[in-house]
């Protein structure tokens, strides 16, 4: 289940809530390699072999308020990092990286 006690009786617990509330990968523009969660340092670790032909890009679920700075914004490194184009999504619990124009197949991190 969810490590007991998510619910108590006003409904679901904040604090357990958040707690368990992981960054994720929720669809790849390519193939996922890797894909790692620190619990405690919040950090997403992800490793895929970009492919520009597929139609939509990597979206990463990723909870502003639980996940991200004091603005919901999140600090993201890529390498290469001229291989996609980023856009968060705060509103949208979402980051999406879209194979940038011109990208070719790589490996992405």
């Amino acid at each position: 289940g969810y490590g007991g006690r998510l619910f108590n009786e006003s409904g679901i617990d904040p604090v357990k809530h958040q707690q368990l509330g992981r960054v994720y990968a929720r669809a790849i523009q390519g193939v996922l390699l890797s894909h790692a969660y620190n619990d405690t340092t919040k950090e997403l670790g992800m490793r895929y072999d970009l492919d520009p032909t597929v139609g939509g890009p990597t979206e990463i679920y990723a909870n502003p308020a639980w996940h991200g700075d004091s603005k919901g914004e999140f600090d993201i490194r890529i390498t290469p990092a001229a291989a996609v184009v980023v856009t968060q999504d705060p509103a949208g619990r979402r980051i999406l990286l879209a194979a940038a124009d011109g990208a070719v197949a790589q490996t992405v991190d």
